[in-house]
């Protein structure tokens, strides 16, 4: 919450509480989380035009929900979520998502922990930072408005010659 708070202030633009909504039961049931939530920001005015969620179950649902309603990704709502699953790619519109390498972090995680058994005197704490990375489909891949109407152009000139 801190960074995407600081990251509006830096962008200059307005905090508005309506469009955080906190999920509090974690992983469970996360899917229709993020339906629930979907359909409350999509009754507010304006519309969020995009959206990130703590998890891609959570970002699924959302999605699932708003394409329900008629709402296009992304050209009316870019999702992003978290964890970039191996099936992200596999849905309705591809998934935009935050690789957090969990498996490198269990690695990591292992290799800390083997340590402790074989160690004469407890390990010193060890601080590991991994780089995440935004791993980028459909779900924000949104077309210029120039690319999107020169379509639009080049759709009507074809209806016409046929």
């Amino acid at each position: 919450m801190e960074g995407y708070r600081s990251a509006l202030v830096q962008a200059g633009l307005k905090i508005t509480d309506d469009y955080v909504i906190t999920e509090h039961k974690g992983d469970v049931g996360t899917k229709q989380g993020g339906a629930e939530a979907m359909r409350q920001l999509l009754s507010l005015e304006p519309r969020p035009y995009g959206l990130f969620c703590f998890n891609d179950p959570l970002a699924m649902g959302a999605m699932n929900y708003a394409l329900d309603q008629g709402v296009r990704i992304p050209e009316d709502l870019a999702v992003v979520g978290c964890g970039n699953l191996h099936y992200d790619d596999s849905l309705r519109v591809p998934l935009s998502s935050i690789d957090q390498h969990s498996r490198r972090i269990g690695e990591e995680a292992a290799r800390i922990a083997l340590r402790i058994p074989n160690s004469k005197t407890p390990p010193k704490p060890e601080t590991l930072v991994l780089q995440s990375e935004l791993v980028v489909r459909e779900s924000t891949q949104r077309r210029t408005l120039k690319n999107a109407s020169k379509k639009a152009r080049t759709g009507v000139k074809q209806i016409q010659n046929c």
